[in-house]
């Protein structure tokens, strides 16, 4: 890729993906082409606030082992409802197809219950 094309992939990602007004983004770029340290740091500082945005707005679907997909808080409160067996056989499901999330979920639950 052209030093022109990479310029104007990222003028563009700035203004449109961050949300950047034309003259901060181009003012960031051409920094960025003089190897100014601190503005890879604040690009990166803006990459990242942006996609922490995009987690908090994104719904979590999490697969239990009877074979729905259902959201987090549904799968909070159906694990609530399970007994000390049931739980352990969430988890060993959890598991085996090494569904973290929900791995970390049945856990939570489980710890709650020995108390």
């Amino acid at each position: 890729m052209s030093i022109k094309g990479l310029h104007s992939r990222l003028l563009n990602y700035l203004h449109h993906i961050l949300g950047l007004n034309n003259s901060e983004a181009l003012e960031l770029v051409l920094k960025l082409r003089d190897n100014d340290y601190k503005t890879t740091i604040q690009i990166k500082h803006l990459v990242n606030n942006k996609n922490n945005q995009l987690r908090k707005h994104k719904t979590i679907l999490i697969k239990i082992r009877r074979g729905f997909v259902i959201e987090q808080d549904a799968c909070v409160s159906f694990l609530k409802n399970l007994s000390m067996n049931d739980l352990i056989n969430e988890l060993e499901y959890a598991h085996s197809t090494k569904n973290f999330v929900l791995e970390q979920l049945v856990m939570n639950e489980y710890y709650k219950k020995q108390q």
